[in-house]
């Protein structure tokens, strides 16, 4: 990693919650940098991964494929922020969901069992953790309830919030998916928010 990559990875864990620099070393040591081109995919729905993920850098979504083969976005990953932990996102070990990038992404990432390792020796480490499962779990609550009693617009302003700008940087199409509204629709109703 390089110094970038280390100082970008530092204010990501920093976000969350305070980690001391001995602890935040250590956790470095165990970690690998990872690169992926925009549309590849870091996990893939119904395949076995044993990673934690960190995105330092680009933008990335989950998404599911209905039987009818159609893509549907359930959220997007912004620039340093944890990936949904491994525990949630799997059943049994196997992924719920597929994690493509956006955009160019670099993301750091630890095995799941020297991540668990690392928590249960360093507190810091710990408490890290639990306010990344904390704020994952309160926004993907925040966002299921808003989406079930809002209007399309209200949705848009919303996802506009929770995620400034995701609309210069990736396809429309995949926000139209998140919206739950056809790409026409999504259109239509840009112009009338503006």
């Amino acid at each position: 990693m390089t110094p970038k990559d280390l100082l970008l990875f530092n204010q990501t864990i920093q976000k969350y919650s305070e980690v001391s620099s001995s602890s935040f070393n250590i956790l470095a040591d165990h970690c690998q940098l990872e690169r992926l081109g925009r549309f590849e995919h870091l996990i893939q729905e119904r395949t076995r991964n044993d990673f934690e993920y960190f995105l330092i850098q680009g933008i990335a979504h989950r998404y599911n494929v209905t039987e009818a083969g159609e893509l549907i976005t359930t959220g997007f990953y912004m620039p340093q922020t944890a990936i949904t932990p491994n525990f949630a996102r799997t059943n049994n070990g196997v992924s719920l969901f597929a994690v493509q990038a956006l955009t160019d992404i670099i993301l750091i990432k630890i095995r799941v069992t020297d991540l668990d390792t690392l928590r249960n020796t360093y507190i810091d480490l710990r408490l890290f953790g639990q306010r990344v499962v904390e704020q994952q779990l309160a926004a993907i609550l925040r966002l299921e309830m808003a989406f079930r009693s809002m209007t399309a617009k209200e949705r848009l302003a919303l996802l506009r919030k929770e995620y400034v700008n995701v609309e210069n940087f990736i396809p429309h199409t995949i926000i139209a998916s998140f919206l739950g509204v056809t790409p026409v629709s999504f259109s239509r109703l840009r112009s009338e928010i503006g």
